[in-house]
């Protein structure tokens, strides 16, 4: 009896050291390569002369804001303008790649309301907060408003 009250606090310490191992081993973050670049720092641009500007049909371009992981896989933009022929209608155009390089486009129209300018966002770190992150804008009748990445939803 002795002998294992003198060995518990090793075998305590034996499996904890254990668990911490394991727990190490399969708790690590998989590699990016897997897709996985959710938590990656990002790349920020924003601007009028965004080079990534894509050629969106229908869109007079204002300026954009474009979150890039470093690894190049992920990306959210948003480009900011008006629809091209209709100038009274405000136009901002939402891309996403996911990992895998599969690219989502999404356009919300703002009636009446001019050209639309993205406002500077804070700092973001990375894709995964771009992803949920709240921009805001100024319509060309000197409107604020917002646009939710999240839901798509805009307020004026």
């Amino acid at each position: 009896m002795d002998a294992v009250v003198r060995h518990r606090g090793w075998l305590v310490m034996l499996v904890v050291l254990c668990v911490a191992i394991l727990a190490a081993a399969f708790g690590r973050r998989r590699s990016s390569h897997l897709g996985t670049g959710r938590n990656e720092p990002a790349q920020v641009s924003f601007g009028p002369l965004d080079p990534r500007a894509p050629t969106v049909r229908g869109l007079a371009y204002t300026n954009g804001w474009t979150v890039a992981a470093d690894t190049g896989r992920e990306s959210v933009a948003v480009y900011a303008g008006s629809q091209a022929g209709h100038r009274a209608n405000g136009l901002l155009v939402i891309v996403r790649t996911d990992a895998l390089g599969r690219r989502t486009t999404r356009a919300v129209v703002l009636r009446g309301s001019g050209p639309v300018t993205l406002l500077r966002p804070a700092a973001t770190l990375t894709t995964a907060a771009a992803a949920g992150a709240t921009l805001r804008f100024l319509t060309a009748a000197g409107r604020f408003g917002t646009l939710a990445l999240a839901s798509y939803r805009v307020t004026l």
